[in-house]
């Protein structure tokens, strides 16, 4: 198994990302989005992982029952960033989905996306036409990483994120 991140653009990453990766993944999301009608149950008959950000307590106890999925086999998919983006820059990254993934001692995939925000934008759900492109990087162990040193591996990993998203940008602009 492994933990897969990307940056968020818009509602329009989660269908994206499932189109895009070539397994089973598991969701972890804010527990706010367990209360949009339909969504929220789709997600929970999912299995997805829902997460209060606002109690850490309950989070933690949350990404323990992700470290059991991904103990079991299922591979994990989270938004580092917490939320989407509103101008389209890709923000600062929590640590949760870092803890996890050391604590499971799996490989995180770096990905990127590129052109939800203007399909789907923030604050609306009336899409436009457009493409969606996804970039899958290569997985980077946590071996070598220990919560002493996680802020490097978030590093790492963001660093790799930022990339992608160059990457992505130049062939839209080519």
């Amino acid at each position: 198994p492994h933990i897969y991140v990307m940056n968020h653009e818009s509602y329009m990453d989660i269908p994206a990302a499932f189109m895009a990766l070539p397994c089973n993944i598991g969701f972890i999301a804010k527990k706010e989005l367990e209360s949009v009608p339909f969504f929220g149950r789709t997600m929970r008959e999912a299995g997805m992982i829902f997460v209060d950000r606002r109690n850490p307590e309950k989070a933690i106890t949350s990404l323990k029952k992700g470290g059991a999925l991904i103990r079991s086999g299922v591979n994990i998919f989270a938004f580092p960033e917490g939320t989407r983006t509103k101008d389209g820059t890709i923000k600062p990254f929590k640590k949760g989905v870092f803890m996890l993934a050391l604590e499971a001692g799996v490989p995180i995939v770096p990905m990127a996306i590129a052109g939800a925000r203007e399909v789907l934008p923030y604050g609306s759900f009336d899409p436009n036409g457009g493409t969606i492109m996804v970039r899958i990087g290569h997985p980077i162990e946590t071996s070598s990483f220990s919560i002493e040193t996680r802020e490097d591996l978030v590093e790492a990993v963001r660093n790799q994120v930022l990339s992608l998203r160059q990457e992505l940008n130049d062939s839209i602009e080519s």
